[in-house]
């Protein structure tokens, strides 16, 4: 079979050529500029004015027939993973190991560079699409489906929604991450990385993540440590989260010179967690504490590589860490405000250091917002003039006392869940939990199937985790979490996914 038929043969291929100029057409603007006809006459000089004369090129599919366009498009992508491809298959014979380092990069640059994280994720997507079109044979699981589902649902209402309320695309893009993962998950579910090996990467970037944080605190004169992430919220959690993860990979390596790496790991992550100052964050050591529990091999391999005098060494550290640590003291100075504000019906002290009170105040008002638009929410651009309105009508007192900001200037809520129903009403909600909830089963399942499987128990305590970070900070509303979370998860299903098919077949 030539190139040329395999290509005109190659139902996928067709789709997807099908389905970019679609989605094309649906989110080209701006609104004021009739831009179906610039194609219609193929005008390109006048296309190539537009997009370098207008501050806003693309927009959200806002109009019946750009709705129609996006949707048509978005079937067809949903539909290409399931359609078979030509017996001849193209083969590319370095995929794997290019596979391979590039979730190295990605995993060891998401704290520690600026933008190179990005270009990882974008070879990344790159690699897996031109695999899912040319390459990927096996076929999914009732399960997979489910939980691809999840993400395509997840990307896909914000832009429905965005038709009735119309949202700057600024707002939504970041659900488009839940979609790229899709692909990323096709390829990585075929390919084999050794436990021990994943378990080496998770504990090198729990090192570069700590190192990272040292330089920021020490040549950048960082309070709180945020790195190159928009928020020190941001670097915490996903700092606390490796701190974790090398924990739960302590078990013996074959190579005996590494044997205390997961230790070092965890405790310079947990450094690096401790100069972020992030509260919130510590939600987490409680859920490691139940999975401690549970997981019964975490329980003997850790007692196993460390006995009770280095375990008491370690905590006495862990504590140290934690008591000098400016999250610790952001707690203490928190609690005298919060607990007038929560209890005695104080007025909130606007200049109190560290006051969680402003964050309190955004609470009542998203679930106000809730309460009088269930259905449909405020539109997800419109959440800081709720909260505005709020105010002046006094239903909730001011965040700052600037007539000009009263309420900060925040279009989020600090709690993913009040945040995305307050934005997109009940169902916008459901996707979430139903997000949540696939991801939970997925991993619960291959952990059932494989104690002892590293990936399986990682996936399950980085979805709880994310889903105790939510209570605190809004993750989609971020670029770098929501790149982080949707890549990562998919990562740890991949793998989980193809160690416990191939352990079955053994």
């Amino acid at each position: 079979m030539t190139s040329f038929n395999y290509l005109f043969f190659n139902k996928r291929f067709l789709l997807f050529i099908l389905a970019l100029p679609l989605l094309f057409l649906s989110v080209l603007g701006p609104a004021e500029t009739k831009i179906y006809r610039l194609f219609i006459n193929f005008d390109l000089a006048a296309i190539i004015e537009v997009y370098f004369n207008s501050d806003s090129f693309f927009k959200t599919p806002s109009t019946s027939l750009r709705l129609l366009f996006f949707t048509t498009a978005v079937i067809i992508i949903a539909y290409i993973p399931v359609t078979s491809l030509p017996i001849q298959r193209y083969q590319v014979k370095y995929i794997e190991p290019i596979t391979k380092y590039l979730i190295i990069f990605f995993l060891l640059t998401i704290l520690s560079t600026d933008n190179l994280y990005n270009v990882v994720s974008l070879i990344l997507l790159f690699l897996s699409i031109i695999y899912l079109l040319f390459y990927s044979s096996k076929e999914f699981s009732l399960t997979e489906k489910f939980f691809l589902s999840s993400y395509f649902l997840l990307f896909y209402y914000p832009f429905l929604h965005a038709s009735y309320i119309e949202t700057s695309l600024s707002e939504i893009d970041n659900y488009l991450r839940f979609l790229f993962a899709i692909p990323v998950y096709c390829l990585i579910r075929e390919i084999r990385i050794k436990e021990e090996h994943f378990k080496f990467i998770i504990n090198h970037a729990s090192l570069v993540i700590g190192l990272s944080a040292v330089y920021f605190y020490i040549f950048h004169d960082s309070i709180r440590v945020n790195g190159y992430t928009s928020t020190a919220t941001i670097f915490g959690n996903i700092a606390l989260l490796f701190s974790c993860l090398s924990l739960l990979s302590i078990k013996s390596f074959e190579n005996k010179l590494f044997r205390f790496y997961p230790v070092i790991g965890a405790i310079i992550a947990f450094y690096a967690w401790s100069l972020t100052g992030s509260r919130s964050s510590l939600l987490i050591l409680l859920v490691f504490f139940i999975l401690f529990l549970i997981f019964r091999d975490l329980r003997k391999n850790f007692f196993f590589e460390l006995n009770v005098k280095l375990t008491t060494i370690f905590v006495v550290i862990i504590i140290g860490i934690f008591s000098q640590s400016n999250a610790f003291t952001r707690i203490a100075n928190s609690y005298d405000t919060s607990y007038s504000y929560l209890f005695s019906n104080g007025e909130a002290n606007w200049r109190h250091k560290d006051s969680i009170v402003p964050r309190l105040i955004i609470w009542n008002g998203s679930i106000n917002i809730i309460s009088e638009n269930p259905l449909l929410g405020v539109g997800q651009s419109n959440f800081n003039k709720s909260l505005v309105s709020q105010i002046k009508n006094k239903k909730i007192q001011p965040i700052r006392n600037d007539p000009a900001m009263l309420a900060a200037g925040l279009n989020h809520a600090h709690n993913q869940y009040l945040d995305i129903f307050a934005k997109t009403g009940v169902v916008g909600f459901i996707t979430l939990i139903f997000f949540l909830f696939m991801n939970f089963f997925f991993f619960l399942k291959k952990y059932l199937l494989n104690k002892n499987c590293f990936y399986a128990k990682a996936g399950l305590f980085t979805i709880i985790s994310y889903s105790t970070y939510m209570i605190n900070h809004t993750i989609i509303s971020h670029q770098q979490s929501s790149l982080f979370l949707s890549f990562f998860l998919v990562i740890l299903a991949a793998l989980s996914n193809y160690n416990i098919l191939k352990a079955r077949k053994l």
